[in-house]
């Protein structure tokens, strides 16, 4: 249909227009400044031309002076061989103040899909690093390398309150926009018709060139009639759960440990919308659930006639 994704250079990376993410921090909470982490030493170039690749990038930056919250880096080996570089922020997320804007869940969006017959997926490209933080806000991310201590200007992952600040942003970027919604860095627009369908593709795109948001044009998915979007199909025909989670409910062996009951529960809970009477088939199992056993023990003697019936019942939804 003509459709081009933004292309922008990547030298700095790009990010959003006119944004300037502050993120709250609780002074109260005592800093924490951890210790340099050992890295392999075969990792360690690779380590540090990703660090050199992320400063050009103006995704992060060196910290010359003293800093009150340092993180150790987790490196992680791709399978391509390359090397993503994470930061352990379980010390620093307790000092964040989470803003708790929600997410939102499918249960509230199947509504807007009913007259859907077309859709199209847009997928935004490295999504956290284009939205820039506030200077004042970076020293809660600082971390520690063999190269010294860098900071981040961008959002990354790792960080607390990361998904809920996204999902505002742009969610209030497509305010102008009918027939699209998002969760998170994923975005589905969708019409009655083509024309209908063709006429918000095209507006969606517009405003997101306009506030300077580039996709990654390998993941887009353009005028379908059937995609995945949050462990989901959507067709004209309507919304089910994708195969794999149908197909995990019906190969779960019988639970002998308390983890396994809620793993299960879990999984059942994913499509609970389409099965009938739900609180009632599943009570059984969460009589075992307010025992408030340890996870790992073992509730063989606790696993009675009606258990097992609630079990089997549920595996044939």
């Amino acid at each position: 249909m003509g459709v081009s994704v933004n292309s922008i250079s990547e030298d700095p990376f790009p990010k959003f227009k006119d944004i300037q993410l502050k993120i709250a921090v609780n002074e109260t909470v005592t800093p924490i400044i951890q210790p340099y982490r050992r890295i392999p030493i075969p990792l360690e170039n690779k380590i540090n031309s990703k660090i050199d690749e992320l400063v050009a990038k103006d995704i992060i930056e060196p910290v010359d002076k003293p800093a009150s919250w340092v993180s150790p880096i987790v490196p992680i080996l791709k399978s391509n061989g390359e090397i993503r570089i994470c930061v352990d922020m379980r010390c620093a997320n307790k000092a964040i103040i989470r803003e708790n804007h929600p997410l939102p869940t499918m249960a509230q969006l199947i509504p807007k899909f009913r007259k859907a017959t077309l859709f199209s997926k847009l997928d935004i490209r490295e999504a956290f690093h284009q939205v820039e933080i506030s200077e004042d806000s970076r020293n809660i991310t600082t971390f520690i390398t063999g190269k010294g201590l860098f900071r981040y200007k961008r959002l990354m992952f790792g960080i607390s309150c990361a998904p809920e600040h996204f999902q505002k942003i742009l969610e209030r970027m497509l305010l102008p926009c009918e027939g699209v919604i998002n969760f998170i860095d994923d975005i589905i627009v969708f019409g009655s018709d083509e024309l209908e369908h063709n006429t918000r593709l095209q507006n969606v795109l517009k405003v997101l060139k306009q506030n300077n948001v580039l996709l990654n044009e390998e993941k887009c998915i353009y005028k379908t009639d059937k995609i995945e979007f949050i462990g989901h199909e959507l067709t004209p025909g309507g919304i089910k759960p994708l195969d794999k989670y149908i197909k995990g409910i019906e190969d779960f062996r019988e639970p002998k440990t308390i983890e396994e009951v809620q793993s299960f529960l879990g999984l059942i809970n994913f499509i609970g919308k389409w099965i009938p009477n739900l609180a009632t088939l599943t009570e059984p199992l969460r009589e075992l659930l307010r025992l408030k056993l340890h996870k790992n023990s073992d509730i063989t003697k606790y696993w009675k006639q009606e258990q097992n019936k609630s079990f089997l019942e549920l595996k044939k939804v």
